[in-house]
């Protein structure tokens, strides 16, 4: 689902990351993931996919030959539907990762740290904080419902991973008629 807006988003990362495509075109990933979303079975679930910039010797200088590594791999939805309908809890925690969250990428470890914490501490979600702002979760998008019936989220930024999903969210709702606005939020 939403293939070429995900594409879109991987290339952007690729770019920004210098790291070459790993394929001559889109066509190849798209005809491999949809083989493997058949080989699995998968009706509902996730395909998660990493491309690295490939096998070299410890440098941190990128490579000049390395051929890029791809992870492509699938494993089923687990949707806890009380949660879905009833909403979950989060703690909130300090914004500790770099300021280039719009590239997605595998140095997730400040996110990592936080769902941890967050879990630890009995909550299923920890909402970041970044100039008392709220930027999203550590494993999600934040949105709030305002007292003027709005839907509020952050902004699409260098703060943010913004992707597919949260821009699905805002496209449903707008579809249903809820007003959106894309306006950083605080606790208070």
């Amino acid at each position: 689902i939403n293939f070429q807006k995900h594409l879109k988003r991987l290339n952007k990362s690729l770019e920004n990351l210098k790291i070459k495509y790993p394929f001559n075109n889109s066509k190849s990933l798209e005809l491999i993931i949809k083989k493997l979303i058949k080989l699995n079975n998968q009706k509902e679930g996730y395909l998660y996919l990493q491309i690295t910039r490939g096998n070299a010797i410890r440098n941190h200088l990128f490579p000049k030959l390395a051929v890029p590594n791809l992870i492509i791999f699938t494993f089923l939805a687990n949707l806890d539907k009380k949660s879905v309908l009833g909403g979950v809890s989060i703690g909130l925690t300090d914004d500790k990762r770099w300021s280039r969250c719009d590239i997605k990428s595998i140095s997730l470890l400040p996110n990592v740290l936080e769902k941890q914490q967050a879990f630890e501490k009995g909550f299923y979600e920890s909402w970041q904080i970044r100039n008392n702002y709220i930027t999203e979760g550590s494993t999600s998008n934040a949105f709030i419902v305002t007292k003027k019936n709005e839907i509020q989220t952050h902004p699409t930024n260098n703060f943010i991973l913004g992707g597919v999903t949260r821009d699905s969210v805002l496209e449903i709702a707008k579809k249903l008629s809820f007003k959106v606005k894309e306006k950083a939020f605080s606790i208070t």
